[in-house]
């Protein structure tokens, strides 16, 4: 069938950087935002929405039920409908969650502080979970699998044990699909799609690392700027590929590895629905192939991340069981709420989202007449022309009504600089509410992170301000790097002849009269202890003392007395003596001489 895109809802108030969805078992569309740190649930008429754990407007790490739970920023979500538990990337708090969807208990299955080690439940670490699939193996039953971004790696949890493996590393990785048989799993990473099959084999289908484009071709020939969403057509004989930075939705054939843009264009931001090409997004991010079994066409729902809304890519026909075109029909899927959009064109191919109040308006300068309405819900001021407006000399209208002047030309994304999630006002009094990735009074100043606010020493940096993100060098430290980590004389009590290392591994070569591994102990000898306390005067330092003995005591250190005494200087027949050797006087009693 021709590629069409509707909108299935638009909730700028609660749906802005919508992330990722998820179908439920009671076929509830189930979606997380960037912007919030909980889990929504749609409403039927794909206007309002429940949250359903966690809070709007409050992060932190707590496990519990509803309102009690707490996220930081979601990326990824897949729903096990046999079961109707959803599995949650929390990616700021580096984990991966469970949601009982019977009775909204939140519980951390896997994951608890960032690194890159496998092991079990808490004891795992991640460092930027992100998209996230599951599938039922006869062997280790359910099993997850994550895309740690931050890490570069494809991450494997048994979720009966919360045993995490690595099975692959993949630069950027984003989000995964996986075939009906378990056999292939499909990656999208910032340059490339890949293939991992059973055996954990890496096979790039189509686009080149390193190197970012939009060409359409085969394999290599084509390329990506942020492949994100993921989905195996109902046949299982195409991919369906979000396009984040391109801002594209790309098919490719896995007979020929052939990619093709089927939706939007390149580099062009904008919430149109319509034919495929002739459509807008604004980032597309993830994606879930989905059946409509009302209008019996199937393809790719998208949480178009920019415009805070889910779309609806129709790519092919779903065929019933007892349809012969498709002998293995997908499972049937719920049709989606009611659509609603920001669309202008003829009459009935426009789209409203919950038109307010309106007046009668005649433009002199088109010559048109008809409702100025207030859309609400898009937060756009609409004009319905419905005739021709005539002047008081056209003979037609006999009583023409007084010409109105033109409405200045209202704001669109383009003052803006394409930037806005959402605008309003008159040319050149234009009120922009920009996307995070930039700031000021028309989003025209990028507001990502770069290494100035890291004071240029980051080794990597994350983030839009005032919420950046810096990767220090061991030589820096500090919230911007700003801090010098480099180890001077000062860590070595200012004794050092020389210094190196960060701190606080610093290594101190000593001055010779200082030692210890920072130089703060005295190497200069002393008479205690390096003379026994005996010396007249002590030079030197440590172990080369030089100590200048008194005549009573002799040796390198004055350690041996050299006193005389009647055994060993006098034969021990003296009745007194006295002085120091050699010069001692022995006093003999009568009956012994000699000296």
């Amino acid at each position: 069938v021709p590629v069409v895109v509707t909108s299935v809802s638009r909730t700028v108030w609660v749906a802005s950087y919508v992330i990722d969805i998820a179908v439920d078992r009671d076929n509830s569309l189930l979606y997380v935002s960037y912007a919030g740190y909980c889990v929504y649930r749609l409403a039927s008429n794909g206007v309002s929405a429940q949250v359903i754990a966690g809070s709007s407007t409050t992060s932190g790490t707590a496990d519990g039920v509803g309102g009690a739970a707490r996220f930081n920023y979601l990326y990824g979500l897949t729903c096990d409908t046999a079961s109707n538990v959803a599995y949650i990337s929390d990616y700021g708090n580096k984990r991966i969650r469970t949601l009982d969807l019977t009775n909204n208990n939140v519980a951390t299955l896997a994951g608890s502080s960032y690194g890159t080690k496998d092991g079990i439940g808490v004891l795992a670490q991640f460092s930027g979970p992100s998209g996230i699939v599951h599938y039922t193996f006869s062997i280790d039953g359910m099993v997850l699998f994550v895309a740690d971004t931050a890490n570069n790696r494809i991450r494997r949890i048994v979720v009966a044990s919360a045993t995490v493996t690595t099975v692959a590393q993949i630069y950027a990785c984003y989000n995964l699909c996986i075939s009906r048989d378990g056999s292939s799993l499909f990656v999208g990473s910032l340059y490339t799609v890949v293939r991992i099959n059973t055996s954990t084999a890496i096979m790039t289908l189509a686009g080149v690392a390193y190197s970012t484009g939009s060409t359409d071709g085969v394999g290599s020939s084509a390329r990506f700027n942020g492949a994100r969403g993921i989905a195996l057509n109902g046949d299982e004989t195409a991919l369906i590929v979000t396009d984040y930075n391109n801002k594209l939705v790309r098919r490719i054939e896995l007979s020929t590895n052939t990619v093709s843009t089927i939706a939007g264009a390149t580099a062009t931001t904008g919430l149109v629905d319509g034919p495929g090409l002739a459509a807008r997004f604004y980032n597309p991010f993830g994606g879930k192939w989905y059946c409509n079994t009302t209008s019996l066409l199937c393809g790719l729902l998208i949480a178009d991340y920019g415009n805070g809304a889910i779309r609806f890519v129709a790519v092919e026909e779903y065929y019933t069981p007892t349809t012969s075109a498709q002998s293995t029909p997908a499972p049937p899927t719920p049709a989606p709420p009611a659509l609603c959009g920001l669309v202008d064109g003829p009459g009935l191919s426009a789209r409203f989202y919950n038109p307010w109040g309106g007046k009668w308006y005649c433009n002199t300068t088109s010559l048109l007449c008809g409702l100025l309405i207030a859309d609400y819900g898009n937060g756009a001021i609409r004009f319905v022309a419905v005739e021709e407006y005539y002047t008081p000399t056209t003979s037609a209208q006999s009583t023409p009504a007084p010409p109105t002047p033109a409405p200045p030309a209202l704001c669109t994304n383009a003052d803006c600089h394409n930037h806005a999630i959402s605008w309003s006002g008159t040319v050149g009094a234009c009120s922009c509410t920009c996307d995070p990735t930039w700031t000021d009074g028309t989003c025209s100043t990028s507001n990502v992170c770069t290494n100035s606010d890291c004071s240029g020493n980051a080794a990597s940096v994350s983030g839009n301000r005032p919420s950046c993100t810096c990767t220090c060098p061991a030589e820096w430290i500090g919230n911007a790097c700003e801090t010098s980590n480099v180890c001077t004389n000062a860590d070595c009590y200012g004794h050092a002849t020389t210094v190196s290392g960060n701190r606080p591994n610093c290594m101190c070569t000593c001055a010779p009269e200082w030692t210890g591994t920072s130089c703060v102990a005295s190497n200069v000898c002393t008479d205690d202890p390096d003379c026994n306390n005996h010396a007249t005067s002590v030079s030197g330092n440590r172990p080369s003392c030089t100590c200048a003995c008194p005549p009573e005591w002799v040796g390198s250190a004055c350690e041996t007395s050299n006193v005389c005494t009647n055994s060993a200087d006098c034969s021990s027949h003296a009745t007194s003596f006295s002085g120091n050797r050699p010069s001692c006087t022995c006093n003999c009693p009568s009956e012994w001489v000699g000296s």
